[in-house]
């Protein structure tokens, strides 16, 4: 540790220093981290755990703001989101998402780098948290690629630009370049290989410490993105058969609308780490709550009886009367891995190779646990591969819509789908018409103005 012993580090407040380069954080505080169990309670502070990108959100078609609710409730950056301009995060603001995940990064790689010579803690304790870390700096990485880099297209890979990979726990003035897509996609692959080569359990006790059902949870995720649907299958299968048999799930019949008029307690909802399906916590607060409302194509998919509708979107809204529904949903949501979303995954996999069996079986999983007894019937049954394909798809936008980006990354992965391609996406804000159009360089998020003005010769998206 003696090579960064006169930092002050870690445990505490993080802030952003160095005009030049935006990756360059020095945490702030008084403890520099000796022991076993100084590095592991870096895990349990909140700050490495919990996120927040809710302008990912309003890039999807999820999305709609009218009049007055556009120009005076949205901060010029989500203004600007809701447009697809580029930039959208100019020198002047702050791109939380981005300086958040970088800080976060930096702490991980601390861990990695610095554990083998902490005081006390076993061999198989400093394994495993240093796997723990490298779980965490895989998911933070997934994110990034997801959002900055082009829609995955193996031709193209190697040579589309995503973002910087910082794999040290240095604090320095250099300048910065974007990998590829591919070379960061190789290093989340290598970050959770680690992860799944060290003792961690198999499902965590504390849910946002790291698990080999979490490890194959992010496995899936990545190659959801990539497209490459045996893999999505075979790493959502492993991940749902460590966590039992039958899988998790919350029922929905089970809460209620407790407070109509009311935010955060509106519904008696479990939070995520209080709530069943949670595999891997990495903690959301669902900020576009109580400010946005949905879009006509995602609330032509809610049917009379899908409990989610009246639980996730609210009119009229703290007394207000609305053009239409508000989202409201105002929990802390489980960004990392899930048991519904791990049905989704293996569903949707088995469908694109035709077991349809599979498919429809875990589809039904879910849609039992969400929809009243009478709306749910039977359940879904089709023996047509497109039906339940699309049909699968429409269930991810109703269960995971607003979490932080989860439309905007499927709206990108299927522009580049042929059957199911993303539609062109229209916007009309003060007369004039804004369009995302179906393969748009725009679904590469913009990188931050002052990213790019810190390192010359960068490039924007």
């Amino acid at each position: 540790m003696k090579n960064i012993r006169n930092m002050l580090l870690i445990i505490g407040c993080i802030m952003f220093v160095s005009c030049r380069d935006y990756l360059d954080i020095k945490p702030k505080g008084t403890l520099i981290p000796t022991t076993y169990s100084e590095f592991s309670k870096i895990l349990d502070y909140e700050y490495n755990f919990k996120l927040s990108d809710d302008v990912s959100d309003i890039f999807s078609d999820d999305v709609y703001l009218y009049g007055s609710v556009y120009s005076s409730w949205l901060s010029a950056p989500m203004q600007r989101a809701y447009k697809w301009e580029s930039p959208v995060f100019y020198s002047g603001d702050f791109d939380d998402a981005w300086s958040s995940s970088y800080s976060r990064i930096f702490n991980f790689n601390f861990i990695i780098k610095e554990i083998d010579g902490a005081e006390l803690g076993t061999l198989l304790q400093k394994k495993n948290l240093k796997a723990e870390a490298y779980l965490s700096r895989a998911f933070e990485y997934l994110r990034l690629v997801q959002k900055y880099g082009k829609p995955y297209d193996s031709n193209t890979s190697s040579t589309d630009l995503a973002v910087p990979l910082r794999l040290e726990p240095v604090v320095s003035p250099e300048i910065l370049s974007r990998a590829s897509v591919q070379t960061v996609l190789d290093q989340v692959k290598s970050d959770l290989d680690i992860a799944l080569s060290s003792e961690l359990p198999e499902v965590a006790e504390q849910k946002h410490r790291g698990s080999k059902a979490g490890a194959y949870g992010l496995y899936a995720k990545m190659y959801l993105y990539m497209r490459d649907y045996a893999k999505v299958y075979e790493y959502a299968d492993s991940a749902l058969q460590l966590v039992g048999s039958p899988v998790p799930l919350e029922d929905y019949n089970n809460y209620q609308i407790v407070d109509s008029f009311g935010g955060r307690g509106r519904t008696n909802l479990p939070d995520a780490n209080n709530n069943v399906e949670t595999v891997y916590l990495k903690l959301s607060e669902q900020l576009p709550s109580g400010y946005v409302f949905i879009s006509n194509s995602l609330k032509s998919l809610y049917s009379p009886g899908d409990k989610r509708f009246g639980f996730y979107f609210a009119n009229p809204y703290y007394g207000a009367v609305y053009e239409t529904e508000m989202f409201a949903r105002h929990l802390y949501m489980n960004l990392g891995v899930g048991t519904s979303e791990l049905l989704l995954l293996r569903a949707e996999a088995a469908a694109r190779q035709n077991n349809l069996s599979q498919a429809i079986a875990d589809l039904n999983a879910l849609r039992s646990k969400r929809l009243t007894n009478d709306a749910y019937g039977t359940g879904y049954h089709s023996n047509i591969q497109k039906d339940v394909i699309k049909m699968i798809l429409d269930e991810r936008r109703r269960e995971l819509c607003f979490l932080n980006g989860s439309r905007f990354f499927d709206m990108k992965r299927l522009s580049k789908d042929v059957d199911f391609q993303t539609p062109v996406i229209t916007r009309l804000v003060d007369g004039e018409t804004y369009l995302l159009e179906t393969e748009s360089s725009k679904y590469a998020f913009p990188i931050w103005l002052k990213v790019i003005e810190s390192n010359p010769g960068m490039q924007q998206n």
